[in-house]
This record gives C-alpha cells, sequence and structure tokens, in this order.
C-alpha cells in the first residue's frame, strides 16, 4: 500500500462519516489524486472502448420522460440536470 492510501485510512477511521472529496481537502490533495491512490483497493480503473460508449451515449436522454424512473440526470454539487431542465437544489 502506498503512503496516500495509507493516510487515507488513517483520516477515514478518524472520520468515518466523512466523504472522499473531504478527506482528500484534509490530506491537501485533490479527489482524483486520492481516487489514484485507492486503485487496486477501494477504486478501480475503467478500461472502456471510448468510440463504443460514445456511441451508445446516442440512446442516452431523448425526449423529455414523465416518470423520473425513466429520466436520465446529471448531478453536481448544487444542480441536477434532468431531460427536463436544471433544478437547483441549493437552499
Amino acid at each position: 500500500m502506498n503512503d496516500r492510501y495509507q493516510s487515507y485510512l488513517q483520516l477515514k477511521a478518524l472520520h468515518p462519516h466523512k466523504y472522499a472529496r473531504d478527506l482528500a481537502q484534509l490530506m491537501h490533495i485533490s479527489e482524483a489524486e486520492l481516487t489514484h491512490a485507492r486503485v487496486d483497493t477501494e477504486a478501480r480503473r475503467l478500461r472502456m472502448d471510448v468510440p463504443a460508449m460514445l456511441a451508445a451515449l446516442e440512446s442516452v436522454g431523448g425526449k423529455p420522460s414523465p416518470s423520473p424512473a425513466t429520466s436520465t440526470r446529471c448531478m453536481s454539487k448544487s444542480d441536477v440536470m434532468s431531460t427536463s431542465g436544471w433544478e437547483s437544489k441549493a437552499g
């Protein structure tokens, strides 16, 4: 195990309810750097045929659906994008 992963495990034990992004911030590294440190333990590399993935994305979304179960959503920290438009989740 690498040093960053060891530090992450120690912080995770001290702060079991914090998200990885918050633990990365405590470690003064990016969430991506923390994810890289977790590869082969808690994270795995995606090995994807990019052209096939992009072709498959053509079928995602489309016309807005009245059913939330069949809507496509993209989430950020404060907003949700559905096929019917942006919805702010900020208070």
